[in-house]
């Protein structure tokens, strides 16, 4: 495993890069970049206007930043950060692990939460991974949504991928409500739906 030390003579970070074993400040600093993505977004008309529907709040951290408080410090290491199935090659010759556009330097609880996140078969939710991913929670729930929708604006998106994709996206809002201290209502799957419906014009669902 490369060191810390090694790690930024290799590849310098800049001096607001988390100091490594503040696995909290990690978070932040991921929960901080999510956060100017969402007030950029809110920008745009017709993005606002969904969010509202869709019960997002004005700003994603407010609660997130408390629960962060709870990440065990961890030396930082260099994480995949996009572990699935789908990136897990497994052969004659052993296991592979590939694609690392994601990859980070940071806690090895995030990759562990990220595993256990994206993998819906995965026996590794440890309570020591939780404030990892109530931070996956609320992150997945801005990329589908924003996904989601602009597919479905520019008609990229094929009739089926957009019905998985909903699901997906009601699926990410329910867990990141919880976040948000909210409780989960089916005004979201509802209004998602219709939208998918409208955009392929289809009859009401009954």
């Amino acid at each position: 495993m490369t060191s810390p030390a090694e790690f930024r003579a290799k590849a310098p970070l800049p001096d607001w890069y988390p100091e490594s074993g503040d696995s909290e400040g990690f978070l932040r600093m991921l929960a901080e970049y999510d956060e100017r993505n969402y007030q950029n977004f809110r920008k745009v008309p017709w993005l606002r206007t969904a969010f509202k529907h869709l019960g997002f709040p004005k700003s994603l951290t407010g609660r997130l930043n408390k629960m962060f408080t709870e990440a065990r410090p961890q030396t930082f290491a260099l994480i995949h950060a996009d572990l699935t199935h789908g990136n897990i090659l497994r052969g004659a010759n052993g296991v592979t692990v590939v694609d690392y556009g994601l990859a980070l330097y940071g806690p090895p609880d995030y990759d562990d939460a990220v595993k256990a996140h994206r993998n819906a078969d995965s026996a590794e939710l440890r309570v020591e991974l939780q404030p990892h991913l109530y931070q996956l929670d609320v992150s997945r729930a801005l990329h589908d949504t924003v996904r989601l929708l602009s597919g479905l604006r520019t008609g990229t998106l094929e009739h089926d991928q957009a019905l998985a994709l909903a699901t997906n996206v009601t699926t990410a809002l329910a867990r990141a409500n919880v976040v948000w201290g909210r409780t989960p209502t089916d005004t979201a799957r509802t209004y998602l739906f219709d939208l998918v419906r409208e955009s392929f014009n289809e009859p009401p669902y009954l």
